[in-house]
């Protein structure tokens, strides 16, 4: 560490947490199909009366991953510059973590809420 600059000293903590940020970003689609297993599965067992949200649940979540997958190719495809590159990381990271917290709950609610609407 010594003889270093700022610059170099910002990347460091960031070299060291790459891999698992990149595992991170790999449990996205355990969380995604988890979630479209659970979620359908339940779907198909509800009456009428819960199916609503459930469904509209369903398309939400999967219009939320599907946007943010789409935004991330078109910024990836705009990005020059380490600096630039280190922010986009942080900030789609940000992002897919709150949309996995959410993925989450749906599984919660799906899990724990849906049977009783049966």
């Amino acid at each position: 560490m010594r003889g270093m600059n700022g610059k170099e000293l910002m990347r460091e903590p960031r070299r060291r947490w790459k891999h698992w940020l990149g595992i991170w970003w790999i449990c996205w689609f355990g969380i995604i199909f988890g979630f479209l297993m659970v979620g359908v599965g339940e779907f198909r067992y509800q009456s009428a009366s819960g199916s609503h949200f459930s469904l509209a649940l369903i398309i939400v979540t999967m219009a939320a991953w599907l946007i943010f997958f789409v935004a991330d190719d078109k910024i990836r495809g705009q990005i020059d510059g380490e600096e630039n590159r280190a922010a986009e990381v942080d900030l789609l990271s940000l992002t897919g973590t709150l949309l996995a917290a959410f993925t989450l709950l749906g599984i919660g609610f799906f899990v724990s809420i849906a049977p009783r609407l049966r």
